[in-house]
C-alpha cells in the first residue's frame, strides 16, 4: 500500500470519528434521518479500485451531513447483512452504490475495465453536524473527500465514462428510489466523480427527507413519483435560454443543447464548448476567460415547491451559500452550482471548469449569477 493512500484513509477515518464524537449528545431538538452506506463497489479503467471504492463512499458520507441528515458506513458487505447491520445501528434506509470508469479505445467503443470490482473498507461512524466542532470536523471531512475525488481524477482520459449506479433501500429491503448517473470526460484529468456525488447526494437526501414513516414503516416511492407534480409552466431546459444568451454569458462558441435523462415534469441539457480546432466563434474578453478552463453548462428546470426548497437548503447547512436578490430564493451548492426558485417553478445552473485561481473562481460565479438573473426574470415574465 502506497504512503499517499494511508495518509488518506488515517486522515478521512480521523474525521469522520470526529464528526460522531463531537456531535454525540449535543441535541438540537430536530429530527435527524440517518442514512447507512453500504460498501461501495468500483471497477476503474487505470488507478487504484480501493481508493475509488473508498472515495465514493466518503464523498457520500460527506454530502449527506446535516442538521436533519446524517450518514453511517457500514462494514457488512453482503446485502442482507448491510440490512441488519443497518438495523441495529437504527438506520431508516440503506444507500447501495458502484461505479465503473471505462475508457474510450479510440474507435468510439468503451474499452473493458481492468481488474473486477472491489468494495470499500470498512468506515467509521458519522454523526449528524450539530456542534461546532463537529460542523468543523465535517467541513474538513468534505474538504478531504473532494481531494480524494480530484486525486482520482488524475486517472481520467478524455471520453473515459463514468457510471454511478446507487439504490436507496427500506430497512426491510423495499427499494426507494433507484438511479444511474453517467458523464463523460471532456478532457484529461476531469473530475467526474464529484458532481455525480453531488446530484445523488441530492436525490437521497430529498427521498429520504420525503418519505413518510408511521410505526416504524417506510412507505416506498419511486424515483419518478418522488419528483414535483409538474405544473404545465415548466420551460424547456433547452429552450430556457437562448444560444445567443449562454454563449454570451459565458464568452464561449456552445454546441447545440443536448437533452439528458431527467425524472418525469423536469428538464435537463446540456451545452459543450467544442474543441479548440472546431471552434469558429470567438468572444472578446470572455466572462469565463480562457485560464478557467470551461468545457460545458448543464441547465435543470423543475417544478419546486417552496417548503421542500426550504427545507433542502437547511439540510445543506454550511456547505450551501444563499444568494440574496435572484428569485425567492437561490444559493450556491459548492462553487459551479446555482439553485433559483420563483414561485412553484425552478432551475439550477452547473457549469464546469477546472478554475483554480480565486480570480478565474470569481470570473465564473460572476457568469453563473448573471445567467441566474435572466433565468429568474423569465420565470417572473419580464
Amino acid at each position: 500500500m502506497n504512503n499517499a493512500r494511508i495518509r488518506w484513509t488515517t486522515i478521512t477515518l480521523g474525521m469522520l470519528s470526529g464528526v460522531t464524537a463531537a456531535s454525540q449528545g449535543q441535541g438540537t431538538g430536530a429530527s435527524v434521518t440517518t442514512i447507512c452506506i453500504a460498501p461501495p463497489a468500483a471497477q476503474m479503467a487505470s488507478g487504484s479500485n480501493v481508493d475509488a471504492a473508498n472515495a465514493l463512499r466518503d464523498l457520500f458520507a460527506a454530502y449527506l451531513s446535516g442538521p436533519t441528515i446524517a450518514a453511517k458506513p457500514l462494514t457488512a458487505r453482503l446485502p442482507s447483512q448491510a440490512r441488519e447491520e443497518a438495523k441495529q445501528a437504527s438506520c431508516k434506509f440503506v444507500l447501495f452504490a458502484s461505479m465503473k470508469l471505462e475508457r474510450n479505445e479510440g474507435n468510439g467503443a468503451l474499452g473493458r475495465i481492468v481488474g473486477g470490482a472491489v468494495q470499500s473498507g470498512a468506515g467509521e461512524l458519522r454523526g449528524a453536524a450539530t456542534s461546532k466542532a463537529a460542523r468543523i470536523a465535517a467541513n474538513a471531512a468534505v474538504s478531504a473527500a473532494n481531494e480524494a475525488a480530484r486525486g482520482l481524477a488524475t486517472n481520467v482520459k478524455s471520453k473515459d465514462q463514468l457510471t454511478l449506479d446507487y439504490h436507496l433501500d427500506a430497512i426491510d429491503g423495499r427499494s426507494i428510489v433507484q438511479k444511474t448517473e453517467k458523464a463523460k470526460a471532456q478532457s484529461d484529468g476531469q473530475d467526474l466523480l464529484t458532481p455525480i456525488v453531488e446530484r445523488a447526494a441530492e436525490v437521497v437526501a430529498t427521498t429520504a427527507g420525503d418519505t413518510k414513516t408511521a410505526d416504524g414503516e417506510v412507505s416506498s416511492i419511486t424515483s419518478s413519483s418522488s419528483a414535483p407534480t409538474a405544473t404545465g409552466n415548466i420551460p424547456n431546459a433547452c429552450t430556457f435560454f437562448s444560444h445567443a444568451e449562454l454563449e454570451s454569458a459565458v464568452g464561449w462558441q456552445l454546441r447545440a443543447g443536448k437533452a439528458k435523462d431527467a425524472p418525469p415534469g423536469t428538464f435537463e441539457c446540456s451545452f459543450e464548448k467544442p474543441q479548440d480546432m472546431y471552434i469558429t466563434k470567438t468572444y472578446p474578453n470572455p466572462p469565463i476567460p480562457k485560464s478557467a478552463d470551461f468545457t460545458s453548462l448543464t441547465v435543470h428546470t423543475h417544478p419546486v415547491d417552496p417548503k421542500r426548497f426550504a427545507e433542502f437548503r437547511k439540510n445543506l447547512g454550511a456547505a450551501a451559500e444563499d444568494v440574496p436578490g435572484i428569485g425567492d430564493g437561490a444559493y450556491f451548492y459548492g462553487p459551479n452550482l446555482l439553485y433559483v426558485r420563483v414561485g412553484e417553478s425552478g432551475f439550477s445552473l452547473r457549469t464546469y471548469t477546472s478554475a483554480t485561481s480565486a480570480a478565474d473562481k470569481a470570473r465564473v460565479r460572476e457568469a453563473t449569477l448573471s445567467l441566474a438573473k435572466l433565468g429568474a426574470s423569465k420565470l417572473r415574465g419580464k
